[in-house]
């Protein structure tokens, strides 16, 4: 969010002869996920210290755009693991992302693919980890897992 602080008072005279004028506001905010959007609607409230009952109150419209991919969070490392042993992210990790705008849902996804090592019986798993929230932005991220050779020992 921006800062709402830093958003200008409307100004009010309320008529009076040298009074302070107070004041305060109430916000209500509220997150569209077709829009991808939040709207804070602002009421100000303002009175003159000296004729109270001379209030007035004012309404104002902040129409935030959430433009922010997903940022991941508690994203697993790269692994080595055996070529027997399960590489699936059950036993490898598994990410978790939040939307920085709002309380947008989301979907985290992925896709393997195989690559060759630096060495000729090396392979490489390179997982590629996808998040999307609902106003489909999107964050990817790889974790890379090391597949140990198999080697056959003859004798």
């Amino acid at each position: 969010f921006p800062n709402l602080e830093t958003i200008r008072l409307p100004e009010y005279d309320g008529g009076c002869q040298e009074s302070n004028v107070y004041t305060n506001f109430t916000d209500e905010t509220a997150f569209d996920n077709i829009k991808c959007e939040t709207t804070v609607t602002r009421t100000y409230t303002i009175t003159p210290s000296s004729c109270r009952d001379h209030f007035k109150t004012f309404q104002q419209e902040i129409t935030i755009v959430h433009d922010k991919p997903p940022i991941w969070d508690n994203f697993p490392a790269d692994v080595t693991v055996g070529v027997f042993a399960p590489y699936g992210p059950d036993a490898t990790g598994f990410p978790e992302a939040f939307a920085p705008c709002g309380d947008s849902p989301v979907l985290i996804d992925f896709i393997d693919s195989l690559e060759d090592g630096d060495c000729l019986a090396d392979t490489i798993i390179r997982r590629k980890f996808r998040a999307v929230d609902s106003c489909g932005k999107e964050s990817f991220r790889d974790q890379v897992s090391d597949l140990l050779p198999l080697f056959i020992v003859l004798g």
